[in-house]
């Protein structure tokens, strides 16, 4: 039987030809081979276009540098004569197979139901958990008994009692619990879910904690549930941003020296990765990619190499995911739980499932999965003021068993527009100022702002894939759309006809202004700015630099110097603040409680006008035009119990 030799040296001809090998642009290639010895080699005319490369010595290369990047290594592929051999094995067996198939037709399995059990029921908010190894402990996040600070706790499937394993008055969350069992990695904020953070390791059994690596501030979003191990207990997948102005990006954390390596690199104006995921094999990396805070898919990256590879389409919230331990399929969250192959296919719905069910994690010893089902009713309040003093205690306005959030007055006071999703969907609805008679009108919208005329409301919705503004009637009908590149959110309409908003469309997130016909766009800001409003006068719009806390800044409506307004006001990434006509409202932060507090225009003086006592909901709040109600939004009840699904398959 003649011997099969290996196929010989193949010639890639061209730069395109090198860069499609390599899965980079071709820019980045003639970068690599100026500045990093990529060997290319050129005709003897030497034109700058006219190269070739073998693809032995780009590979040889590419180890070369893999290696002296320091990133963990995948287990080596096989050779050619391996796969020869179980290429034919599998034809054998496929041949087999086809006989069978003849002989019995049977039909596809039914969708395997699960049945999920509780696994905590503490009173407050238990999210984020992560097995040990051997799958007989979980190590998740906890509020505590008084719902007061969030830490790491250890729970045994043989105990009910839960053990505190970190006591700091910081919040410390999103646990990860390393290969060998010996450590967990979590993140410590100054409050959830706040800038500035850092990761921190601490020995499972309790004892010092060591401080590996500081976050930056990333103005899209911060979110970082996913911290990841890589199979050998070297490394940290984690996602950060390379700067305050930039996307995050998934970066390769050495535990021992700190070290980080960029992993991904998401499109332009793109909000980034997260979420990531290392695959049991140690061969690559599974995440989410967000084009919007709603607008994400999972997508997977190779530890050799190459561009990520999507592998779900239907760009929804992503909230968590995990790998099944045959290296093979990938669980995660978006409006319940899924399942995709990483070879290709449609996301499988997971049936029996909690909807909505969050971060799942995975026990391959035990066969268990577990997940956050939260619950939350989220709720608009109004309290009667007059300048800094409360006149009309605090009362439930607007409500529903499910979420309603982002309450804004039209100008003549008497009607109310606001976001909910109490049909299943966030849609933009209106009422009247007491409540009564709300009705739709629009779907897949948020944020609202009335025209000074009362008889429209821009709002902001990536319905079609994009974060865009649109305007629509009070009373409902067709949307249309204001703004046509970039991203674009939270719109506030000025007296004067223009609708201030926020807009990546030059690179970074500016305050721009517009048209409501669509028609004129002019940028506002130069230094950085989201979320604006307008004074009741339209002197000055007020706005933050995204979530990096800076204070509430200000600018002239008519153009000007931007300015640094306020210092000490909390929540403002989240929009709980309003400029009023004799002063403005805001939340101020002391030691460990919140305040809705009032600086006087007049004085300058800063009063508290009462306590926030439980939490705010993630949306705006509104100043009627009169100044003598405050519209807010409020959690009533909020939450998560963690639960548990046994023989996970």
């Amino acid at each position: 039987m003649p011997s099969i030799e290996p196929p010989r040296d193949r010639r890639l001809d061209s730069w395109k030809g090198i860069a499609v090998h390599l899965g980079r642009d071709v820019r980045t290639v003639q970068r690599w081979e100026k500045e990093e010895g990529l060997p290319v080699h050129r005709h003897t005319h030497k034109k700058l276009g006219t190269v070739y490369g073998f693809q032995s010595e780009i590979d040889g290369w590419w180890e070369s540098r893999r290696a002296s990047l320091k990133f963990p290594q995948p287990p080596p592929k096989r050779s050619w004569r391996t796969w020869l051999v179980a290429g034919a094995a599998a034809a054998i067996v496929l041949g087999a197979g086809v006989v069978l198939v003849r002989r019995f037709i049977t039909p596809e399995p039914a969708p395997v139901h699960f049945n999920a059990v509780p696994f905590t029921t503490y009173p407050g908010d238990e999210l984020g958990a992560t097995f040990s190894p051997d799958g007989n402990q979980v190590a998740f996040t906890w509020n505590g008994q008084n719902q007061d600070n969030y830490d790491i706790y250890l729970k045994a499937f043989d105990s009910e009692t839960p053990y505190r394993l970190t006591t700091d008055p910081e919040a410390e969350m999103f646990p990860a619990w390393s290969p060998d069992g010996r450590r967990i990695a979590f993140v410590r904020s100054a409050a959830p879910w706040k800038l500035p953070a850092a990761i921190y390791v601490i020995p499972a059994t309790g004892g010092p904690q060591t401080r590996v690596a500081q976050l930056s501030a990333v103005t899209c979003f911060f979110r970082n549930e996913g911290l990841s191990w890589s199979p050998d207990g070297k490394w940290l997948a984690v996602a950060d941003g390379d700067s305050a102005e930039a996307q995050l990006r998934l970066h390769l954390l050495e535990v021992e020296t700190g070290e980080t390596r960029r992993l991904t690199l998401p499109p332009a104006g793109w909000c980034g990765d997260e979420l990531p995921a290392f695959s049991p094999d140690g061969r690559a990396v599974a995440f989410a990619r967000s084009k919007t805070l709603s607008q994400a898919d999972v997508y997977l990256v190779s530890l050799d190499g190459g561009m990520p590879t999507r592998l779900s389409f239907a760009s929804r919230s992503i909230r968590g995911l995990v790998w099944t331990p045959d290296s093979k399929a990938i669980v995660f969250s978006s409006d319940g739980l899924w399942k995709v192959a990483v070879n290709g296919g449609a996301p499988e719905r997971l049936q029996g499932m909690s909807d909505p069910a969050d971060a799942p994690a995975l026990s391959p010893p035990a066969r268990r999965l577990i997940f956050s089902r939260p619950a939350s009713d989220g709720n608009i309040w109004r309290v009667g003021v007059q300048g800094s003093t409360v006149v009309r205690e605090p009362m439930r306005l607007i409500f529903s068993t499910r979420d309603d959030a982002n309450p804004q007055y039209s100008p003549d006071g008497k009607r109310i527009a606001f976001d909910s999703n109490r049909s299943g969907n966030w849609e933009l609805w209106v009422c009247d100022s007491d409540g009564s008679h709300p009705i739709q009108v629009a779907a897949d919208a948020g944020w609202p702002s009335w025209s000074p005329d009362g008889k429209q409301i821009a709002f902001d919705s990536d319905v079609k894939g994009n974060s865009e503004i649109y305007v629509v009637s009070a009373e409902g009908g067709t949307p249309r759309a204001v703004t046509h590149l970039g991203q674009n959110a939270r719109p506030s309409w000025s007296a004067d006809g223009w609708i201030y908003l926020m807009s990546n469309r030059s690179g970074d997130f500016q305050i721009w202004k517009a048209r409501p016909d669509g028609g004129e766009h002019v940028q506002v800001t130069r230094k950085g700015g989201a979320t604006p409003a307008i004074a009741p006068d339209g002197k000055f719009v007020y706005f933050v630099k995204g979530m990096k806390a800076e204070g509430i800044w200000r600018i002239p409506a008519e153009g000007g110097e931007e300015t640094l307004f306020l210092e000490n006001a909390d929540e403002i990434d989240m929009g709980h603040w309003a400029p009023a006509k004799e002063g403005f409202y805001f939340v101020l932060r002391k030691e460990r409680r919140k305040a809705l507090a009032f600086l006087d225009f007049k004085t300058g003086g800063i009063t508290e006008v009462m306590q926030i006592e439980k939490p705010w909901d993630h949306s705006a709040l509104s100043v009627s035009p009169d100044g003598r109600w405050i519209l807010y939004p409020q959690f009533d009840e909020i939450g998560h119990d963690l639960m548990l699904v046994e023989n996970f398959r």
